[in-house]
């Protein structure tokens, strides 16, 4: 079974595997990192269209929290009252804004998931269906569901579109020990404080930081702008991932791409790219671009690269494991192809991103 988790700041927890996040005391140090936080220039940057600028901007907000730094692995094992223990705390390649707890009684008897979210969307009609409880003086929405697949849904409101969403289940729905929302009840009230007043990246509540949470992936793809034309649309999708195409009122294909589709970034963590090389190596190729480690291969009829955004700040994979390849800050990127147009448009996003 391979696990991962956060290296664990000194004497801050001790969980199985030293899971992250454990917060201790908040650090003093500023909310942000050394390298100012972009987003304000990608929210209202003209080629954004209009209908999506609120959405651009409520992304801006909400890439300030800290998902990881919602958790709290000790709380997790108190409420499931099994001695289960945890022994995973990760973000995802999909974004920063996700972060799952794992527990666990042995190496092959995982008990509960819980996955959290950052700025769901969350509307009135999801709200009309879940209960509105006060825990631990928070206001939650829970909805709970049965058989065959119980799970518990907890959902701190954001604003009047978006919530923090966390979505607990137990591993073996044939065998649940206690209710799931009890325990999702009990674990929320033990870490309401910080669900009341939302962690931001950088706080020092998580460690190693990870200070590419706080770019905006959209700034990067105003670096190719003008390879998509005049009529280029940058579209957010989530959190932290961003597309851009030559847009509705484009004619013909944008002078950097083949056929015109779209390009994706996503920012995220993901384990180290160069295992794909070890285990598809006639499908994937290294690159070095714009001076970053990466790995490009097709993948679903488009063309992936996964680039290293920082190899010195590393999050163990498996404290079992000293074979296990680290997990890093990535940048991923999906265009049509792997041509050398398609290559231009990748290290101009690339250094756009900018340096760690």
């Amino acid at each position: 079974m391979s696990r991962g988790s956060f290296r664990a700041a000194p004497l801050l927890c001790a969980v199985a595997l030293a899971a992250v996040a454990c917060t201790g005391a908040p650090s003093d140090r500023p909310t942000s990192t050394s390298t100012p936080d972009p987003s304000g220039q990608a929210k209202t940057n003209p080629s954004i269209p209009e209908d999506l600028r609120s959405t651009a901007e409520a992304y801006a907000r909400y890439r300030e929290i800290d998902a990881c730094a919602l958790h709290d692995p000790a709380a997790a094992e108190k409420a499931s009252g099994e001695g289960s223990a945890a022994d995973e705390l990760m973000p995802s390649d999909d974004g920063f804004d996700t972060c799952t707890l794992r527990l666990h009684k042995s190496e092959f008897n995982s008990t509960w998931t819980m996955y959290l979210r950052v700025a769901r969307e969350y509307d009135v009609a999801l709200r009309h269906e879940a209960a509105l409880e006060q825990i631990g003086g928070v206001e939650f929405y829970v909805k709970q569901e049965g058989t065959p697949l119980p799970s518990c849904e907890l959902a701190r409101p954001l604003d009047d579109t978006y919530a923090v969403v966390l979505d607990v289940h137990p591993d073996d729905r044939n065998n649940v020990v206690r209710p799931v929302c009890d325990f999702a009840r009990d674990y929320v009230e033990q870490v309401a404080d910080r669900w009341r007043d939302l962690p931001r990246h950088g706080s020092g509540r998580t460690q190693p930081a990870l200070p590419l949470a706080l770019r905006d992936p959209c700034q990067a793809l105003v670096a190719v702008v003008d390879d998509f034309g005049p009529a280029a649309e940058i579209k957010p999708r989530e959190v932290y991932e961003c597309g851009i195409g030559p847009g509705s009122g484009s004619t013909g294909n944008p002078a950097g791409t083949s056929g015109g589709d779209e390009v994706t970034v996503v920012y995220g963590v993901a384990e180290h790219p160069e295992r794909n090389l070890e285990v598809s190596p006639d499908e994937y190729q290294a690159a070095d671009i714009a001076g970053y480690q990466a790995v490009t291969g097709m993948r679903a009829g488009q063309c992936r690269t996964v680039a290293v955004w920082d190899p010195d700040t590393v999050i163990v994979e498996d404290h079992r494991d000293g074979d296990a390849l680290p997990v890093v800050q990535i940048v991923r990127i999906d265009t049509l192809d792997c041509e050398q147009q398609s290559k231009k448009l990748i290290e101009k996003i690339l250094t756009a991103v900018g340096a760690p």
